[in-house]
């Protein structure tokens, strides 16, 4: 909701809704969600989660094949575009996962040991998306759970040493930081290799003649002998000294995104008067 209202676009509708105009965006949040399949989890005997079929892959199902995908765009190029344009949101996934395994009476060191199948089901959804052409896509870690009231309530400890300076159960929020790092390290490995900017091209210059780097002196850029890359969005330096517009859009962005606030606050800062010396 505070995306939405952060680049002024309306309220996403539910996906399930009947003759809604989708293309500014739709939400397929179902209660209860998982990560894992619930087959995957009622064959390791947890009885606790809800017998819904609302998992992310069956999610991702209802994007792919219901009025969702067809709705969008026409032709196969009008919907890569349109989705290689749009900002996806992959959950929070996991935290429910978690829930049902510790309501199944298991450990925190036995919930443990399903992170690696929890974030591995993020990541292929995350990848699944990618192959239908996504290319902006935010994943987020789950909440710090032994800070969350249900879990402070069910799980309460007599030993103070069981709680941080802050009250949180720090052996709950133990769980959560493992599978943030888990999911932090598959998310980098899936933007690797899924980067436009292939690993040959990041010290080659698109436009040149040659040589361990693509560089010339004698036949640069715009002479006689050198000659341009196919896709210089795929390369990150254009002629051996300056990078190629791709590469500056990146550095771009991240200078808006990361600054613009401060830049924003500089703007109403009243001027510097200097006094004139006598």
């Amino acid at each position: 909701m505070r995306a939405a209202d952060a680049f002024g676009l309306p309220l996403v509708q539910s996906s399930m809704s009947q003759g809604q105009d989708f293309s500014k965006g739709a939400n397929i949040a179902f209660v209860a969600a998982t990560a894992l399949d619930l087959a995957y989890i009622l064959q390791e005997n947890v009885t606790s989660v809800p017998p819904l079929n609302s998992f992310l892959s069956v999610q991702l199902g209802w994007f792919e094949q219901q009025q969702l995908k067809p709705s969008l765009c026409n032709a196969t190029k009008d919907y890569d575009d349109y989705l290689g344009r749009s900002l996806f949101f992959v959950g929070e996934f996991g935290g429910n996962d978690y829930t049902f395994l510790l309501a199944a009476n298991k450990t925190v060191d036995q919930a443990k040991t399903y992170v690696p199948a929890v974030v591995n089901a993020i990541a292929d959804g995350v990848e699944r998306l990618i192959k239908h052409g996504a290319r902006r896509i935010v994943v987020p870690g789950i909440l710090p759970t032994g800070c969350i009231p249900v879990m402070l309530t069910l799980y309460a400890s007599p030993e103070r040493s069981d709680y941080d300076l802050y009250g949180c159960l720090n052996k709950y929020n133990g769980l959560s930081r493992y599978h943030d790092e888990l999911l932090r390290s598959q998310i980098e490995a899936l933007r690797k290799k899924s980067t436009r900017f292939d690993g040959s091209s990041t010290l080659l210059a698109c436009c040149g003649a040659g040589g361990e780097y693509n560089y010339n002196p004698i036949a640069a850029c715009g002479f006689p002998g050198a000659t341009a890359c196919a896709d210089p969005s795929r390369a990150v330096n254009w002629d051996g000294i300056h990078l190629t517009e791709a590469a500056y859009r990146v550095i771009a962005g991240t200078w808006l995104h990361s600054y613009l606030s401060n830049f924003k606050r500089l703007l109403v800062l009243p001027p510097i008067l200097l006094r004139k010396k006598d």
